[in-house]
């Protein structure tokens, strides 16, 4: 070794890498308008409730005032009434190609009356506008949960505040409805909150070809299975998530939901509660 060499003189060593932990690419923002898309519901509300206050400006679930105009001349996000709702799911298709972003408000009292959206981006293509989403999809409920289809990035399904499951087609053309199919609301369905959706896939016994299905968990204490090519009409098979407590048996809404990933167990599921308890589930398929 030359030990008289000056080559690395000047060399400073940087024994721990300098870099951001988190890197921000883009901010995405939606075009939709929730102040606008709500105008009518919060107009019916305010007519059917005698209960509110005088002594405070009538204020719509938006933060809109009505006898303050000076609250209107705000920027355009605080007129859509973006700080009043928030990104309450997020999902990436199969193939990383498209991301979607569901909106909803989640301080909800009662009955959610509200209008909510979906907005997807091409991340990757040419014409990527952050600000601008590829495809805007209405929804006459607040959003809850997300997830794409686990092999065909083109199929979304989405969960709400009303217990309601819509599936949508992101890749129809510019004008077209994505809209598919959506479940009732019914007393063998869910009647509150959906909280978590997960894609199943399954061999059907009649065709003998493997099928996806859709379970989805519900604060209302039901897990239920969808059978996709029913078109959301009925629940396949249902359960019901209770425990016994000083000798009695009662129910407890279910939060979150994820599947065991072990050899050979497709059938293992476990569930997050209202209450802290962690229940271990064994769901057989449709």
């Amino acid at each position: 070794m030359n030990y008289k060499a000056r080559t690395f003189d000047n060399y400073e060593v940087y024994w721990e890498e300098e870099r951001a932990d988190i890197d921000l690419w883009h901010k995405l923002q939606t075009d939709y308008d929730f102040k606008e898309a709500n105008k009518a519901t919060q107009k019916a509300l305010k007519g059917t409730d005698t209960s509110i206050s005088t002594n405070k400006d009538d204020e719509d679930d938006w933060g809109n005032s009505s006898s303050n105009p000076s609250t209107k001349s705000a920027d355009k996000g605080a007129k859509r009434g973006d700080e009043h709702y928030q990104a309450v799911s997020i999902a990436w298709s199969s193939n990383g190609s498209t991301l979607a972003v569901a909106y909803g408000k989640t301080n909800h009292d009662a009955w959610c009356e509200h209008h909510s959206s979906i907005a997807t981006w091409g991340i990757f293509r040419r014409e990527f506008n952050p600000k601008k989403p590829n495809l805007t999809i209405e929804v006459q409920n607040c959003l809850t949960t997300i997830e794409f289809h686990p092999n065909d990035p083109s199929i979304l399904a989405g969960g709400t505040m009303n217990g309601e499951i819509y599936l949508w087609n992101i890749s129809v053309e510019k004008g077209e409805d994505p809209y598919i199919c959506n479940s009732a609301i019914d007393e063998y369905y869910h009647r509150e909150a959906v909280t978590k959706l997960i894609w199943i896939k399954y061999e059907s016994l009649a065709s003998m070809a493997y099928q996806y299905c859709i379970l989805s968990v519900s604060t209302d204490a039901k897990i239920l299975v969808w059978r996709v090519n029913d078109k959301l009409r009925y629940p396949a098979k249902g359960h019901l998530l209770a425990r016994k407590k000083d000798g009695e048996l009662s129910t407890v809404g279910g939060t979150s939901f994820c599947k065991v990933h072990g050899a050979g167990d497709d059938q293992t599921f476990i569930v997050g509660t209202e209450g802290g308890s962690i229940f271990k589930c064994s769901i057989q398929e449709p």
